[in-house]
């Protein structure tokens, strides 16, 4: 499971856009004020407009707006209506409404164009690209930015330059050339870190962390978030420290330490709640309803309809089609299939409503890359019945092969147990064996004056047996094992300056020439080593 794509979009993909942090009461007042000059109370509006307070409740935007409408088609300079219109276009995007948003920055390009405003042209180049990707309409957001990366460079503003390749970035990221997304990407870091610009360096931190957790790489991932979130905590750029905790989160979900996955998601929880970040929060929220899902139902459930309701308040359909989807298996997981219907029902509607206002606009037909998928749901009882059944079907199939499962399991287990068995009796019968052949020698060694003497190869011997000449390496082999029977391979070859498959090899030689054989490979040593005192001792 993995959210961060949809984290990465929300944080990235905003557009170039600079505000103001004016108090909005102020404006408001001057705006509403109907005693004041027209030009007064619409300058008011624009400077809202720019405030972060706008930015972070785009729904006040809209609602101003409309109701200065006619003051500023009566009232208001060409200029005036390119940034209401502008500004009108960005709030209808952040509350995900793409198709409309296009409609609006179609004007807005086509007005600031004509009037050279080539920064606001470029800005509004950056929104609808954004919309597009969102949409998923990977080629025309592609030409966007490319026109937007052209528009940059031929007005030679660095920032703007790296903004839209790291964009640009995006598009190939959603289509899943990550090498070719990276190169983009970065390049944005580079010029971030070169000129100490928090916003883009943390941006591009962002984008390598997601790109890498997109490709499956979360370890890479990880490392990457948490350097964004180390560079955002040193600087105090807090504006998406939630966001960032909760990506952190992510990839170590991905990565199956969910004790460090709920410590960040709860830190980035905590944070997004100090700053009343409410799409963060219903982001955020989905995220630990997964979390919880295999551990604490009702923590899931919780969470789940948290995410919900956020979601539905904060108006953002991509956000409400992941909590749906997290309640319907959580539904589904407690075998609640009647809720569990429901859920799939609106989940699925409302997935391909995201996608059904663009399919609308002939503008997309021919353009877009992809068909959407349409599924039908089934409105009557009987439905529920059905997949009631099917669901208990699939488990009781899995039942039946988890059974087999086990039991293929637990004779593997006892084959290999008996091999072991068998292997640890020939060891100590041939321990055994070699311990009677070293007493025998031993007693029968005394010399007239009482000494022992000590058990030596007879290297003659094993010639005359292999019936040709022992090698050097092959001797020093044998002796080593004479001295410690239970010497490894590697320590041998350590002790005659061999490789290690020179060891191998030789060994594999002298298992045959002097026809020893075992069951387990373990215990060739020890046989090779009886095999050759024996053969040392004329038996």
């Amino acid at each position: 499971m993995s959210r961060a794509f949809t984290f990465f979009c929300f944080f990235l993909l905003l557009g170039i856009c600079f505000g103001q942090g004016t108090k909005p009461d102020s404006l408001l007042s001057v705006f509403v004020n109907g005693q004041l000059p027209a030009t007064e109370r619409i300058q008011a509006l624009i400077a809202y407009g720019e405030s972060s307070y706008a930015r972070e409740h785009p729904d006040s935007i809209l609602h101003y707006y409309a109701r200065a409408e006619d003051l500023i088609a009566a009232e208001g300079t060409e200029a005036e209506k390119r940034q209401i219109n502008y500004f009108k276009g960005v709030a209808l995007y952040r509350t995900a409404r793409y198709v409309e948003s296009l409609g609006v920055f179609k004007w807005v390009l086509e007005a600031t164009k004509a009037a050279g405003d080539t920064v606001q042209y470029i800005k509004s180049l950056s929104y609808t690209a954004n919309c597009h990707l969102t949409l998923s309409n990977f080629s025309i957001a592609l030409e966007f930015y490319t026109e937007g990366l052209l528009q940059a460079e031929a007005l030679g503003d660095k920032r703007f330059i790296e903004s839209f390749r790291s964009s640009i970035g995006l598009v190939y990221l959603a289509q899943e050339e990550f090498e070719k997304a990276r190169e983009y990407m970065i390049a944005a870091l580079e010029y971030g870190r070169a000129s100490a610009d928090t916003a883009n360096w943390i941006r591009g931190l962002t984008n390598m962390g997601v790109s890498y957790g997109d490709e499956g790489k979360f370890a890479k991932a990880v490392e990457y978030h948490l350097e964004a979130y180390a560079l955002a905590k040193a600087t105090g750029f807090n504006r998406n420290a939630g966001t960032i905790l909760f990506n952190i989160g992510d990839s170590y979900l991905n990565l199956g330490d969910t004790a460090q996955a709920k410590g960040y998601f709860m830190e980035g929880l905590a944070v997004a709640e100090t700053h009343q970040d409410r799409l963060t929060l219903a982001r955020g929220t989905v995220m630990l309803a997964h979390l919880y899902r295999h551990v604490n139902a009702d923590s899931a459930d919780h969470y789940a309809t948290q995410s919900l309701v956020l979601a539905r308040r904060v108006g953002d359909q991509t956000i409400l089609e992941d909590a749906l989807r997290i309640s319907y298996f959580l539904s589904e997981d407690q075998r609640d299939y009647k809720t569990a219907l429901e859920f799939h029902k609106e989940w699925q509607q409302t997935k391909d409503s995201i996608y059904s206002e663009q399919n609308r606009k002939s503008l997309f037909e021919n353009e877009a890359k992809y068909a959407y998928e349409k599924q039908k749901l089934l409105h009557q009882l009987a439905f529920e019945d059905q997949l009631a059944q099917q669901r208990l079907k699939a488990r009781t199939a899995s039942f039946t092969l988890l059974a087999v499962a086990v039991l293929l399991v637990i004779l593997f287990v006892t084959i290999l147990n008996h091999r072991q068995v068998r292997s640890a009796r020939e060891k100590v019968k041939l321990q055994h064996e070699l311990e009677l052949v070293k007493e025998r020698v031993a007693a029968q060694s005394v010399s007239v004056a009482g000494v022992r003497k000590e058990l030596e190869l007879d290297r003659e011997a094993l010639e005359s047996f292999l019936g040709k000449p022992l090698g050097e390496s092959s001797w020093n082999i044998l002796c080593a094992i004479f001295e410690n029977p239970s010497i490894s391979n590697r320590e041998i070859a350590d002790k005659v300056f061999l490789s290690l498959e020179g060891v191998s090899s030789s060994l594999r030689r002298m298992y045959q020439s002097f026809e020893v054989t075992s069951d387990s490979s373990q215990n060739l040593k020890v046989a090779l080593l009886t095999k050759i005192v024996k053969v040392s001792l004329g038996e």
